[in-house]
């Protein structure tokens, strides 16, 4: 025992020296104190830099480039200066704002969403930084008189250029009537070998864009090496940037798509863009889903960690995340609860506007797959909630389950593989 005892002290004191070197670590040197956030510099993150810094980037030179024109919410997403959207204000409560020195600078009835839409203008004198919260307070007494800025909605996925290839002869389309499938984007151009055994149906500015054509493209175009997922079909097309006017892609062009291709009786639209929550926007979502459109989104390329974008993260719209051509996440893919799906977002080949080709990366080209292959079993008949559930409960039975069993942040619901099509209800 007496051996025990002294063994045990012995052990004792041994792991009290040892545990007191390993408290005697070296002081780390103090983080540096930050005195302002620069843009990150491309070369510290080369594999990422361009799918995940291009919107943050794209945001940061326009604010830098056109201060006159675009500002930064309070949450650091870019907004028209000086213009803000007023949704629903009665007669009376547009007079009194108008005797404020409010100017209302166009009025937008939405006819096919129920909605009317006003781009008003503030005060003159009154700061940028108080106008929201101004008009807010001006209508305070009517509660669906919602306010809300301008922002901005950029595409989710850049682009870059490949060797052009030929494209096949054009097939008939499968569509018939009026288009089933939709897209807001930029422009597309129906001149592209890819496109032209397509019926294009345009709205807007309807001059070409790179990511416009290469979004339809993977909709319904036609080509060597290019898996559209509904080729031939009609598309009904909504340019809101109008390329050469430098204030395309806001809340307001949104909006106002959203109301032409359900007057136009579309009954899937596919939004490869992202951007911030928008009150108006969000208004118009639910008025579309009310009245039975599908809406498919791209859920963006800000990183795992970044807040939801939109307007994919809406409920019951269904956003779609990228996977590369091994079925593994893109790192620079959006992640959270409102995941729906999962697509190939990488390694594809897409239409360039001017004829040429393009591989493409981001969630802005997963999106077109589950919208296209929605549209086509579709069947006929304009826009119905009760279609609308039954495809949605469908599509999520039928994904191939990749990660944690259901649905879960990473892959949503599954997987839609390139060979993917959905068998209706």
């Amino acid at each position: 025992m007496p051996f025990m005892k002294a063994f045990l002290c012995w052990s004792l004191c041994l792991a009290a020296v040892a545990a007191q070197a390993q408290l005697r670590l070296p002081q780390l040197p103090p983080l540096p104190q930050l005195q302002g956030l620069e843009p990150i510099g491309r070369q510290r993150l080369p594999e990422l830099s361009g799918p995940l810094l291009s919107r943050v980037e794209q945001i940061a030179e326009l604010v830098r480039l056109q201060p006159a024109r675009w500002a930064r919410d309070p949450q650091g997403a870019a907004v028209l200066r000086d213009e803000l959207l007023w949704l629903a204000p009665s007669a009376s409560l547009r007079a009194s704002a108008e005797a404020a020195g409010w100017r209302l600078l166009q009025q937008l009835p939405l006819q096919g969403l129920g909605l009317e839409l006003w781009r008003v203008a503030p005060p003159p004198g009154l700061p940028w930084e108080q106008a929201r919260e101004a008009l807010q307070a001006l209508g305070a007494t009517e509660a669906e008189a919602a306010v809300d800025y301008q922002h901005l909605y950029l595409p989710a996925g850049p682009l870059q250029a490949v060797p052009a290839v030929v494209a096949i002869a054009a097939a008939a389309s499968g569509a018939s009537g009026s288009p089933r499938l939709g897209l807001i984007d930029g422009g597309v151009d129906a001149e592209h070998p890819a496109l032209r055994g397509s019926r294009l149906r345009n709205a807007g500015c309807i001059q070409p864009s790179s990511h416009g054509t290469a979004v339809a493209s993977l909709l319904v175009g036609q080509g060597e090496g290019l898996r559209s997922a509904w080729p031939g079909a009609a598309l009904a097309v909504a340019d809101i940037y109008c390329e050469q006017e430098g204030t395309g892609g806001t809340a307001a062009r949104l909006v106002a798509a959203l109301d032409w291709l359900l007057r136009e009786q579309v009954a899937v639209v596919n939004i490869s863009l992202v951007g911030p929550p928008n009150r108006l926007l969000e208004a118009a979502v639910a008025a579309a889903q009310a009245r039975g459109q599908l809406l498919v989104a791209a859920a963006g390329n800000d990183g795992p960690a970044a807040p939801p974008l939109y307007p994919a993260a809406y409920a019951g719209v269904i956003a779609v995340g990228a996977v590369d051509e091994r079925r593994r996440p893109l790192p620079e893919g959006a992640r959270g609860a409102h995941l729906g799906a999962v697509a190939q977002g990488s390694g594809l080949r897409v239409a360039q506007s001017g004829g040429d080709w393009a591989a493409a990366r981001g969630s802005s080209f997963a999106s077109p797959w589950i919208a296209g292959r929605l549209a086509a079993a579709w069947g006929s008949g304009p826009p119905q909630p009760a279609r609308a559930q039954q495809l949605v409960a469908a599509l999520r039975a039928q994904l191939e389950d990749l990660g944690a069993s259901g649905p879960d942040p990473v892959f949503g619901w599954g997987l839609a593989g390139p060979r993917w099509r959905l068998q209706p209800p």
